[in-house]
Formats: structure tokens, C-alpha cells, sequence
């Protein structure tokens, strides 16, 4: 399909509005198919705008996170039923973000006749996930592998990985309706700063959620492994998440408190200055041991590469397909604090290796996980989910 063909689909985007949506996707979501998107239908009601109309700010005051982004874009409220969107917005598609918010429009979603994409994300595809508080509830009901294997016989499912395509075919989701698109992000523009080659100022960056599969508390027992082996440098945690006690009672109990520090959540530009800064990124990537979640793709780990940082996490999930070890960084055996304060030592003794390993892994994030690329991707997906029917 043409350029000039796709431009004329009509998506009609169903979303969820919560903790879950950030204002960073739903701009991604925007930047990438803006001018297909004829309506945006959230859990808590419409948020409407017809194509053109992006720059009319009709709604008045954005009260949700939700709202606060659209409002930028010119979209307008109602409360109107789902049946009387469809009829009003006409679309050519459906696009939904996570499985298991898809489902609870499954029945109207059919009942339309509409192709539909589904964006799965990875914790809407792990069947036995667990809530972070509490490793005996589960968060998923217990036949939703079959929700999951009914949807996906009907519907184009995304995945963002290799991996996550794989635990897509494990519910029983056939192949040929699994699209594979990689995320992408911006390329850093200008010069990266000039970062230290003195042992002594080497800064260690984690930057996520803190969550179990993150391992953000393996991260400061590695550090301090690492320091008790001469790692002289520090180590900055940015981030919040359920795991916040945890890792605060960690560098309490840390001989090498002084060398870490807690900064809890950031925003993107202090994001950027982070990564900047600092001289190697990491995360001590595993199974999570209450949730049993692992990376399906992890955005921050490609945004770290493109900022020209040598990464240093665990083998786990779709990270492989991310890092290049020994190339762009440093894969370990998850589990091992060992393994992953010796990658630690070793990238801070040798500055040749840092350097290398960064412009490497800068340009595997701009050939491989570009924005344009993940863009262009997404249109091709929707366009031929649509000429399929």
C-alpha cells in the first residue's frame, strides 16, 4: 500500500487511562500514526477529534493524564457509547494497547466486523504474572491463556520482541498473526558529553522502575561487591516502583553508602542528563521472584545505547536481542552478583572499552531501534491488517 493510501485509514484507538499509560507512549502513539487516529476511546469515556482539527483546543481543563496530553493535540470530550463512536468516527480499523485491556471490548470488537491490531506490551502476555506485593495473587484470571489464544486467532497481535512473540506462541496465538516491531527512540542529538576516563568518577547509572525483574537491590549488592574489589566510582538509582523501601534499607546497610545515591522518579530531560554523565548503564535483569515477569523489550536500555553507554545487565528476556555482549555491553547470568560486579570492575579499569562498546551501541540503536523505523513499522502493520479484512 501506498504512502498516500495509508495516510487515508482511520484508526479508531482504544486505550487504557491509567498508571499504566504513560504520557511518553501515548506521544510516541501520536508521533507515529497522528494523522490516522480519528478517535481515542478510553475506560473512563471519549476523547474525540476528527483528522485536522489537532490544533483547536476545545477541552477545557484537562483534569487526567490523559486529558493533559490530548488536550495538547486539540481533542475533544464526550461520554458518548462505544456503539455510537464507531458509527459516528467510522474506521477502518480498531487499535488497541495490552491484551488484557482489549478484552473487555472483545464482544462490541466483533461485533463491528472491524479488523483489529492489539499492541501487546509483555506484562499483559505473561499468563502467571503476580501483583509486586503479593507472589500468591495473581494478576491475570486463570483461563486467560485461552483469552489470550482466542484473540490472537482473530486479531494482528504486536509484539515488541522476539521473545515476546515467543511467549505469544506458547498461549497458542499462531504465527502468522504475530507482528514482530521493535521500539525505537530518538538519536541524541550533538556531541555526547566528555565523560571521565579517572577510575575515581566512574558513575554507574540505573534508571527504570523499581520493580523485582529489574533487580534493582541485586544492582547495589553487585556495586558493593564491586567496590569491595576496588571499583572506585559511584553508583545512581533513578526510578520509582514497589521496591523503593527495599533498596533504601540496601544502602543503609551499605558499607559504600556515600557512593549511592537514591533519586526516585525523574523526568525525561533529567533523564537525558543522567545518561550524559554518567559511564555505564545498569540493571541486574532477571525473573522476577514475586511477579515472575522478565524485560520483554526495555526501552531504557536502547535509550541508554543511543546516549553512548556501554550496558551491563542480566541475560534475560528480550535483552539479548538488545545488547550485543561483548560488543555494546556486557550480558551476565541472571542471579549472579558476582558475574555482574566483575562486568562492573571491568568496564571501569579500561576507558578504551567503555568508549568503544558506546559508539558501538549508538549505532546499533540508530540502524536498529530508530523512532522512524518503529514508526514506519507500525504503519505497515495497521495498513495490512486492513487489506487482510
Amino acid at each position: 500500500m501506498s504512502q498516500t493510501m495509508t495516510e487515508k485509514l482511520r484508526v479508531l484507538w482504544v486505550m487504557p487511562n491509567s498508571g499504566a499509560v504513560s504520557e511518553l507512549w501515548m506521544f510516541r502513539m501520536i508521533e507515529a500514526i497522528g494523522d490516522m487516529i480519528c478517535g481515542v476511546v478510553t475506560n473512563d469515556g471519549m476523547l474525540f477529534s476528527e483528522i485536522g482539527h489537532w490544533q483547536s483546543y476545545a477541552l477545557h481543563p484537562p483534569k487526567t493524564r490523559v486529558e493533559r496530553v490530548l488536550h495538547r493535540f486539540g481533542l475533544s470530550r464526550s461520554n458518548e457509547p462505544l456503539s455510537n463512536i464507531l458509527a459516528r468516527s467510522k474506521p477502518d480499523v480498531l487499535f488497541f494497547n495490552y491484551l488484557s485491556f482489549a478484552r473487555g471490548f472483545e464482544k462490541i470488537a466483533d461485533r463491528s466486523g472491524l479488523p483489529v491490531v492489539c499492541h501487546a506490551h509483555g506484562f499483559d502476555v505473561y499468563t502467571d504474572l503476580r501483583h509486586n506485593d503479593d507472589p500468591n495473587k495473581k494478576v491475570h484470571n486463570h483461563d486467560y491463556a485461552s483469552d489470550i489464544r482466542r484473540m490472537g486467532e482473530k486479531w494482528t497481535i504486536i509484539a515488541n520482541s522476539l521473545f515476546l512473540k515467543g511467549k505469544l506462541i506458547e498461549c497458542g496465538v499462531p504465527e502468522k498473526n504475530i507482528e514482530l516491531k521493535f521500539f525505537g527512540v530518538d538519536e541524541v542529538d550533538g556531541c555526547i558529553r566528555k565523560r571521565t576516563r579517572l577510575e575515581s568518577d566512574i558513575g554507574v547509572l540505573y534508571l527504570g522502575r523499581l520493580v523485582d525483574f529489574k533487580g534493582p537491590d541485586l544492582t547495589i549488592k553487585s556495586f558493593d561487591l564491586a567496590c569491595d574489589r576496588g571499583f572506585q566510582g559511584y553508583l545512581t538509582l533513578a526510578g520509582d516502583g514497589p521496591l523503593r523501601a527495599t533498596i533504601e534499607l540496601a544502602r543503609a546497610a551499605s558499607k559504600w553508602a556515600d557512593r549511592i545515591q537514591i533519586l526516585g522518579a525523574v523526568d525525561g530531560n533529567r533523564g537525558n542528563y543522567l545518561r550524559l554523565t554518567h559511564n555505564i548503564f545498569t540493571a541486574h535483569s532477571r525473573i522476577g521472584p514475586i511477579s515472575r515477569q522478565e524485560e520483554a523489550f526495555g526501552v531504557a536500555f536502547i535509550e541508554a545505547m543511543a546516549s553512548g553507554l556501554p550496558v551491563v545487565t542480566g541475560k534475560s528476556g528480550g535483552l539479548p536481542e538488545i545488547v550485543n555482549d561483548q560488543v555494546t555491553g556486557i550480558l551476565f547470568e541472571p542471579g549472579s552478583v558476582e558475574e555482574h560486579a566483575t562486568a562492573l570492575l571491568e568496564l571501569s579499569r579500561d576507558h578504551n572499552k567503555r568508549e568503544k562498546m558506546g559508539k558501538k551501541g549508538r549505532e546499533r540503536a540508530k540502524l536498529r531501534f530508530s523512532r522512524q523505523q518503529e514508526s514506519a513499522r507500525l504503519r505497515e502493520i495497521i495498513s495490512s491488517a486492513v487489506r487482510k479484512g
